[in-house]
């Protein structure tokens, strides 16, 4: 192993290091390069990303923990995900994989991270549909998904390691049980589906907007998407009825009653997905100062509370089932 020519961040953990440069040494990873610095990526939840830098480019290390699977996540899936969205022009290239563990690297992306207020300040949903629309009408050689089938995943792993739940999160789940029954009984548009449209997976550079990570994707309910964007985004009720107006002009109450039940379903994922990741993962992942999973916890426990104390909830819910012959999702 060449270790003279790596260089690291002091953020940068003794195990990445060494496995950073197994990797880096196994692909022959711009083995002409006098140096490579290399330093974390922060914003991600469930992996270690770095940022490897030979003084004019580049690239994103993405390193899997050894039981990726047990977040829901498919790791195969996920890269044929994003070749396909390469493809399509709106994600960075793979550059490398390796075939068992499934580490890679990716282009590196020079842009803005669509936090909320920067999307709202630049005008920038507009171009945020532009980018799902082309992801949700692509073809996808990905998996099929389910948002219930990750909260069962979850709320498993919660269950199994005796965590404890916020209070009255029980009843907030079984009511999000209960929507799967009635929307699984509807013909609602499916898609090429990003499936984590968190702010910190869209990138706004020169030319459009990028989407990264997807560890999710797979063929799902368009209408799952757009409820985690508008959700995760913060949008008000005017923004959201304008977002989904952009998205498809023919907006009917069927698809305001799917947004509403699968933004409160996303809630309800997000945080079981948090109760079940924070004890295993929140030491070796890099989390943003303003993203950390009890932040992201109680935000999505926060929307999934005032979603259900609605007394119109429950009447948009039950128009969810209508689905337009042409409805876009």
């Amino acid at each position: 192993m060449n270790t003279n020519r790596y260089y690291f961040s002091d953020k940068v953990s003794k195990p990445m290091q060494f496995k950073s440069m197994e990797l880096l040494d196994a692909w022959d990873f711009q083995s002409d390069a006098k140096s490579i610095y290399i330093e974390p990526l922060e914003g991600g939840l469930n992996n270690v990303n770095l940022v490897l830098n030979n003084g004019s480019d580049k690239w994103v290390l993405k390193i899997r923990p050894p039981d990726f699977e047990l977040f829901g996540a498919a790791p195969e899936s996920s890269l044929r995900a994003q070749r396909d969205a390469a493809y399509l022009g709106i994600a960075p290239k793979v550059i490398a994989i390796h075939e068992s563990e499934w580490h890679f690297i990716s282009e590196y992306i020079v842009g803005d991270t669509l936090r909320p207020e920067f999307t709202r300040r630049n005008d920038l949903y507009a171009e945020v549909i532009q980018t799902l629309h082309i992801l949700h009408g692509g073809h996808c050689s990905c998996r099929e998904f389910s948002i219930f089938d990750d909260i069962r995943l979850f709320m498993k792993g919660v269950d199994s390691a005796n965590i404890d739940c916020p209070p009255r999160f029980r009843e907030l789940l079984a009511s999000a049980y209960k929507l799967e029954n009635e929307l699984n009984n509807t013909r609602a548009p499916k898609g090429f589906c990003h499936n984590d449209l968190v702010p910190q997976n869209f990138i706004k550079c020169a030319d459009g907007i990028r989407l990264v990570d997807f560890d999710y994707a797979g063929v799902g309910w368009i209408a799952a998407d757009l409820a985690s964007a508008t959700s995760q985004f913060e949008m008000t009720e005017d923004e959201v009825e304008t977002f989904l107006l952009l998205y498809d002009a023919g907006l009917d109450d069927g698809q305001r009653g799917r947004l509403a039940a699968l933004r409160f379903c996303n809630n309800i994922r997000e945080v079981s997905y948090t109760l079940f990741a924070e004890p295993l993962l929140s030491n070796t992942t890099a989390t943003l100062d303003d993203l950390s999973y009890t932040t992201h916890r109680e935000f999505n426990l926060e929307q999934a509370q005032r979603a259900c104390s609605d007394p119109a909830f429950n009447d948009k819910c039950k128009a969810a089932t209508s689905v337009r012959q042409d409805a876009l999702f």
